[in-house]
């Protein structure tokens, strides 16, 4: 009798320990995914059936991106976010507009004029989709759980305007926050760290980790805990540059050898690497 007791406690103790592994697996419902493509930008966020895409990386990398979207099983990307039209952020975008079903996309006001651009363009005129400029403004997209800010300017910046010009986008979910910056430089980052942002508690690093004097007035304004930078081995990102996120007590990542996957239930973060 004590041996069947046992038993059916130690059956129990299984099923209540199974349960609690698959809901918490189960509540990690945020997912954020930093392909690795070289030094270039793409960064797809699902949650639940919601589908947003930042960026779609060098073009040669575009046939990668579309086959991880599919091995997901998505057909439609509800927002398509390009932060600037540098090749290494737009060059993926006309095969991903091609392919898939694009409810929303948003695009700087300020256009670099190049063959990617203009793929892009027809791309967008082959669809009927008009996009949605941001200039100066601050566009708000509430996605239930999903809370979305993206920051534009309109500032023609004299030093490197097109990635001055790019879009910054902050991600809240409950208690966590996330802050894609493109390749913002210093004269950006003095205007934006003059607003009133909150911390957020991961920050994808500008311009692929290098080094900007102003990187230390953008880590004491957010006060990240967390770090992504998108790099290669043949340009990685600056010495300077980990050494500043060492002083902050950052712990970072990088997609020079594999993507970065961030997991989150809205108070946890885990990170994939």
């Amino acid at each position: 009798m004590k041996k069947i007791i046992i038993s059916f406690i130690l059956v129990i103790a299984l099923i209540v320990s199974t349960y609690y592994i698959f809901m918490g697996f189960c509540g990690y419902k945020l997912n954020i995914h930093f392909f690795d493509s070289d030094k270039s930008d793409s960064i797809l966020i699902t949650y639940e059936d919601k589908v947003i895409l930042i960026d779609t990386a060098f073009e040669e990398y575009s046939d990668n991106i579309i086959d991880y979207l599919e091995s997901k099983n998505i057909e439609i990307i509800d927002c398509l976010i390009i932060t600037h039209f540098d090749k290494d952020h737009v060059g993926g975008a006309s095969k991903i507009i091609d392919n898939f079903e694009v409810l929303s996309v948003y695009q700087p006001g300020y256009i670099k004029e190049s063959e990617y651009y203009n793929k892009y363009k027809g791309s967008l005129d082959r669809k009927n989709i008009t996009p949605i400029t941001i200039n100066g403004d601050i566009v708000t997209i509430d996605f239930d759980d999903l809370y979305f800010k993206i920051y534009g300017t309109n500032i023609i910046y004299l030093d490197d305007t097109s990635n001055n010009s790019s879009l910054i986008t902050s991600l809240i979910y409950n208690d966590t926050s996330y802050l894609f910056t493109g390749d913002i430089e210093n004269e950006r980052i003095i205007d934006f760290v003059n607003l009133d942002i909150d911390e957020h508690d991961v920050i994808k690093m500008p311009h692929h980790g290098k080094y900007h004097k102003e990187l230390d007035s953008l880590l004491n304004k957010i006060q990240p805990k967390y770090a992504v930078i998108t790099t290669s081995n043949e340009e990685k990102e600056s010495e300077k540059t980990i050494n500043l996120l060492n002083r902050y007590g950052i712990k970072y990542y990088t997609t020079r050898n594999n993507p970065v996957t961030i997991k989150s239930n809205g108070e946890k973060i885990k990170f994939y690497n």
